[in-house]
């Protein structure tokens, strides 16, 4: 009986050692292949242009791999193009990624970290009010691979959104400057952020602050059912370059001035309460239908709360004060989703 066990034992031993070898000589493989990544740039790149149906490319690739920390990736001056080849969509200086391998083998990607230097977006809305990112804001009903995000990291980047669909001319809006950090998801997934940059518009430099926790909306459902719990800070914005936008809601002739916003925002699209501070200084509005004449205020400051549940839209003024008037009120939206919305002020 002692010589049975003793044999099992001495089988288990040689098991084991063989089945660390072989990990070992497996392991020891992909590194080797690793070092040599530049020969697989073909195949990463076709697998990347097939899930974005967008041309890919990138000058160098590096990768290695450890127990510890899994693997991690850099690619330098990666690009990736319009749908119609025309300009780079996506423009990256340095991209890092780490990423853990045993999750792969479950048909995950967790992506360990992630840190983008100097990466340049461009946005636009043409003539028909289409996106030139609406394809990859659609989620696949069953991804083939689901993404789990860690930290991301962005330093010194910048945005360019031409809208097309605003008016007469395009109007460009940039955020430069940008900096943003996502940390490890918290307990109930959802994801806390921090952006800051400057909002350039013609002439004028502003300043963003956007700081909460975002929670995506479950797996195959749509991004606009996330939610999101942030306090947004916007100073010296120039609200005349956003005329365009205003004149669709009153046909304003004239509006300029300088914007300060204060607010907290929590929910989604649909369902969501706000609440915050509204500041103008040195306003000009020109509104013929209503005023005879010019109107210059020095400052505009208003204390609102706002909370919408589904087509119900309500805004509470705590406080309105124009110069030395002041006043407050509460409008409500009824079935703001139909033609002929019901209104209550």
């Amino acid at each position: 009986m002692a010589i049975k066990k003793r044999t099992l034992l001495k089988n288990f031993l040689i098991s084991a050692i063989a089945l660390a070898a072989l990990i070992a000589l497996a392991w020891f493989y992909i590194s080797a292949e690793l070092s040599h990544l530049e020969k697989y740039k073909t195949s990463i790149t076709q697998a990347v242009e097939e899930a974005l149906q967008r041309d890919v490319s990138y000058e160098k690739a590096d990768a290695c791999l450890t127990i510890r920390d899994g693997l991690a990736l850099r690619f330098t001056h990666l690009a990736i193009k319009e749908k119609d080849r025309s300009a780079d969509f996506l423009n990256i200086k340095t991209a890092f990624f780490r990423m853990g391998v045993l999750p792969l083998l479950r048909s995950r990607l967790t992506l360990k970290e992630v840190v983008l230097d100097q990466p340049y977006l461009f946005l636009k809305r043409d003539r028909t009010g289409s996106l030139n990112i609406a394809d990859l804001l659609k989620k696949e009903r069953k991804p083939k691979i689901k993404l789990e995000l860690g930290k991301l990291a962005i330093d010194k980047g910048s945005v360019t959104f031409i809208d097309q669909a605003a008016g007469k001319k395009d109007l460009t809006t940039s955020l430069t400057d940008l900096s943003c950090r996502i940390d490890n998801p918290l307990k109930q997934g959802a994801l806390p952020f921090r952006l800051t940059a400057n909002v350039d518009t013609d002439r004028n430099r502003g300043e963003l602050t956007l700081a909460g926790t975002f929670l995506p909306a479950p797996d195959a459902r749509p991004l606009s059912e996330s939610t999101v719990d942030a306090s947004l800070r916007l100073t010296g914005i120039d609200i005349g370059h956003y005329r365009p936008y205003l004149i669709n809601l009153a046909p304003l002739e004239e509006i300029g001035g300088r914007l300060e916003v204060k607010t907290a925002f929590s929910g989604t699209p649909a369902n969501f309460t706000a609440q915050g501070t509204v500041a103008l200084k040195n306003v000009l509005l020109r509104y013929p239908q209503v005023f005879r004449g010019a109107l210059q205020p020095e400052t505009i400051h208003v204390d609102y709360g706002l909370t919408r549940r589904g087509n119900h839209l309500q805004l509470d003024i705590a406080r309105f004060a124009v110069d030395r008037f002041a006043a407050s009120g509460r409008l409500e939206i009824k079935e703001i989703d139909k033609a002929d919305p019901v209104l209550a002020a």
